[in-house]
């Protein structure tokens, strides 16, 4: 039965609840160029009919769509100014919303040194004893190339990058490329496979819109032979062109070069969409993003969740400003989707790389980004560092845990990747697992677990990054650490044998404020109508959650007409749909109430907001609450 106490308003999390800001995240945009989303509740699916008297009153031309996603990308005429026309397309009431076409960037730190032919690099690592010959960090690489079978389904790694070299021996002679037997088998000049590309034999150049995903600056080819270095010896190569992938010579993971980022290591918003609806439509299960920005952008961002739900995992780049990237965002790493794994760069000594970014709630763990050696254009290798370097090695385990576990959800191979990586005091206060890769470890532990049958929902209207007040917050200087989500790899999960219930994560977190903001938001608060929408009251009582079919007990420690704060023995995931079971005050009876996970303190307590009710279960609730507060 509820126990009430006196009524309290402490605030145990802090939302700020923000008016439409025309304020942008200060990021390099492309001119003229604007991402808009309609209302599915208001437009038929991929139709843009209900938008066309906006874009023509505004002179915009249709470049592309992502018509599943309700997502279009218009051209405004010469000399426009995008933020006045954001804002203006923002007032259709068919539109969801609309941002620039943001740019991002890669991120690797340096450029290529210490260049060598193939002959030269042999003849190098001849006396090191060594095939894994990238890094010197102690990841146990060579150790997790015996773990793998000798058959099964090779892992298709979608990178995206500048493209790739594709006459490089190390990817040819290994038969590394991922090909699209559809469209090589098929009819020159048609589209075989139907998937919106004419002869992509073996990728796509976003840049171009060719079929030619060439690699004009070098750093998609660096990264792409980090993957595949993860499970083989690149510099291990046929002489004889016969033995050309048989056997030893046979890579076990296929590169699909997308290329969406220019010459100059720069690309757009709309290009890093297409390809990872590239990649995931046509079969990668791993995406490998060595690039990013201070640009938050929600298209980008619900590109992010399509990926998760197609159970794909997002590798990416914490990026190398040596920032914290729990006040300084860095997207596309940064986003809250549950796929996501944000990776530091560590030295081959496993100490933080000084040029990478961090974060202790936010960046996951580290991974060797120092002075790495990989594939360069035109048949040499060398040296590159940065937090593009560290992203790969992560990606080329998942590959290879994948290729054992084809069914496994790119979900619980971030978890067995963060649970089973080398704890290492010098990253304690820098990432979320204080960990440093170890691809035995996770491979061993990979091949031994029972494969999840589930992943945790997740909606993106639910989370926890505003595109206003994060772009509002990022203008100011602040970044847009507004609430964000912590994972606590803690083991477990269905069948995993260790801990039950899925991964552990997401609590809320300092929120850093500008002083004009705070003080116009205690303004606010103190002028009348500023209240909560409903009265709260503490409580103790028990209750039963089902999430999922599961079910969980627990406590119930506060209670209003718009929700309920419990406590349970394990993390719930943000976002989660779950139904209450709620006794009455005398223990007579009992309502069901459905909500979802909108806060958690990292532990044991959580926030679940209502969903819409029936009027008789409001009606029971409501005399409830006023009996035992003696109103």
């Amino acid at each position: 039965m509820f126990k009430f106490y006196p009524k309290f308003r402490s605030f145990i999390g802090l939302s700020l609840f923000l008016t439409s800001f025309s304020v942008f995240a200060g990021g390099e945009y492309v001119d003229g160029e604007i991402i808009v989303k309609l209302k599915s509740d208001q437009v038929i699916k991929g139709s843009t009919k209900a938008f066309s008297g906006m874009a023509n009153k505004l002179g915009l031309s249709l470049k592309g769509s992502w018509k599943s996603m309700n997502l279009h990308h218009y051209k405004a005429t010469s000399g426009s100014d995008v933020e006045a026309l954001v804002k203006e397309i923002e007032s259709d009431p068919a539109v969801e919303f609309a941002e620039p076409n943001y740019k991002f960037n890669k991120a690797s730190l340096t450029s290529f040194s210490n260049e060598a032919s193939l002959s030269e690099m042999q003849e190098a690592f001849a006396s090191s004893g060594s095939r894994f010959t990238q890094t010197s960090a102690h990841v146990d690489a060579e150790d997790a190339w015996s773990e793998m079978s000798s058959s099964g389904i090779d892992t298709v790694v979608a990178v995206i990058d500048t493209g790739l070299d594709m006459d490089h021996p190390s990817f040819t002679k290994l038969c590394a490329i991922w090909n699209n037997e559809a469209e090589i088998n098929g009819t020159p000049g048609i589209d075989d496979d139907r998937n919106g590309y004419v002869d992509d034999f073996h990728g796509w150049n976003f840049v171009a819109n060719t079929n030619s995903p060439e690699d004009d600056d070098g750093h998609g080819t660096h990264v792409s032979g980090i993957v595949l270095g993860s499970s083989i010896d690149i510099l291990n190569l046929p002489k004889d062109s016969s033995k050309e992938c048989v056997g030893d010579y046979q890579a076990k993971i296929k590169i699909m070069p997308l290329k969406f980022l220019d010459g100059n290591g720069s690309g757009a918003t709309s290009n890093a969409i297409q390809a990872i609806y590239y990649a995931v439509n046509n079969g990668a299960r791993i995406l490998n993003n060595s690039w990013g920005g201070g640009s938050y952008s929600r298209a980008l961002h619900e590109a992010v969740a399509y990926s998760y739900s197609r159970k794909a995992l997002f590798v990416a780049a914490a990026g190398n400003a040596g920032s914290d990237n729990d006040s300084t965002p860095m997207f596309p790493s940064s986003y809250d989707v549950p796929n996501v794994i944000s990776v530091a760069a560590t030295s081959s000594s496993d100490y933080k790389a000084s040029f990478s970014n961090y974060g202790a709630f936010s960046v996951h763990l580290g991974s060797p980004g120092v002075a790495i050696y990989s594939t360069i254009p035109g048949s040499y290798y060398g040296t590159m560092s940065g937090t593009s370097m560290a992203a790969p090695f992560v990606a080329g385990l998942a590959a290879m845990i994948s290729r054992e576990q084809p069914s496994m959800y790119g979900y619980q191979i971030k978890d067995i990747i963060n649970s089973e990586s080398d704890s290492i005091s010098n990253l304690s206060n820098y990432t979320v697992t204080g960990k440093r890769l170890n691809f035995n470890d996770a491979m061993v532990s990979a091949k031994a677990a029972s494969v999840w049958s589930e992943q945790p929902s997740y909606d993106i209207s639910l989370s926890l990054y505003d595109r206003e007040v994060a772009s509002a917050l990022a203008s100011s200087g602040a970044g847009c650490g507004l609430v964000k989500q912590l994972y606590r790899g803690n083991g477990g999960g269905p069948g995993a044998g260790g801990g039950g219930g899925l991964s552990r994560f997401f609590m809320l977190f300092a929120i850093m404020i500008p002083a004009g903001l705070w003080l116009a938001m205690r303004r606010k608060k103190e002028e009348p109508g500023f209240r909560r929408e409903h009265e709260r009251y503490k409580v103790d009582s028990k209750v039963k959650l089902n999430i999922n079919g599961r079910e969980v007990e627990g406590s119930m420690a506060s209670i209003s007409m718009g929700g309920a704060g419990v406590n349970v023995e394990q993390l719930l995931d943000m976002g989660s749909v779950v139904t209450l079971k709620i006794q009455s005050p005398d223990g007579s009876g009992e309502i069901e109430v459905d909500g979802h996970i909108v806060w958690s303190d990292g532990e044991q307590s959580h926030g679940i907001r209502f969903a819409s009710t029936a009027d008789r279960v409001k009606s029971l609730l409501g005399r409830w609450i006023e009996v035992v507060s003696g109103a």
